[in-house]
């Protein structure tokens, strides 16, 4: 699916220029996890430059705050040992005020490597974040709070081949969704189902940690 949607447009790649590799990125991933769950959601173009009043008015402050202020959260995630970890968006940053941020949550300094490696479960919405945790055997939680409008508006492109609905992470759509497949995750140690088990395995051709070595060959190859 990923080779036919990359031969099309608005790519202009010739098919003999498309190899199967593997994500060179993939080969520093290091299975450290601890009991950490990391939140990590992509940015909104439309609230860039927008006022704080405004900001607070949108799905994007909302799905965090209730994220933030949600009891059945923090007591399950004392109740079994995980510690709840947010990286955000540089963009984050200005509106951070507009947050009381409990102290059961982490906001990260550590760099996405470190990250990856040592969290145990992602939340994303859209983050490629999700394929690097699921080429891990890691679970993952899409909460897709604005589903709709994030795909209906002209400031995002338009959906490609991946099926976000039915992918390799479980979709949440609502936040009482999120919280109950959270819990439950926690209760199951993070640990993905069989189901997801069965479309990581389906999904890479390669986890063998040797994509550079693919890329670099290839790249010979093509130049010779």
């Amino acid at each position: 699916q990923e080779y036919e949607s990359m031969a099309q447009k608005p790519y202009i790649l010739k098919k003999k220029n498309i190899l199967l590799t593997g994500l060179p990125r993939f080969d520093y991933r290091k299975d450290e996890s601890e009991k950490k769950i990391l939140i990590s959601f992509t940015w909104r173009q439309n609230l860039s430059g927008c006022k704080k009043e405004d900001f607070v008015k949108s799905d994007y402050y909302r799905a965090y705050n209730s994220i933030f202020n949600d009891e059945r959260i923090k007591e399950a995630s004392e109740k079994y040992g995980y510690k709840i970890v947010f990286k955000l968006h540089p963009e984050m940053n200005s509106f951070m005020s507009s947050f009381n941020v409990p102290d059961w949550v982490e906001i990260a300094d550590a760099g996405y490597t470190e990250l990856i490696n040592k969290c145990k479960m992602l939340v994303t919405d859209y983050s490629s974040l999700a394929f690097d945790f699921s080429y891990m055997g890691k679970n993952v939680i899409n909460y897709m709070f604005d589903y709709d409008s994030f795909w209906n508006s002209t400031l995002f492109r338009a959906k490609g081949y991946y099926d976000y609905e039915n992918g390799l992470g479980i979709c949440a759509k609502t936040h009482d969704e999120f919280v109950n497949v959270l819990i439950k995750c926690m209760e199951n140690d993070c640990t993905p189902g069989q189901d997801q088990k069965e479309k990581i395995k389906d999904f890479f051709a390669y986890t063998d940690r040797n994509n550079c070595k693919r890329v670099y060959e290839a790249v010979c190859g093509i130049l010779k």
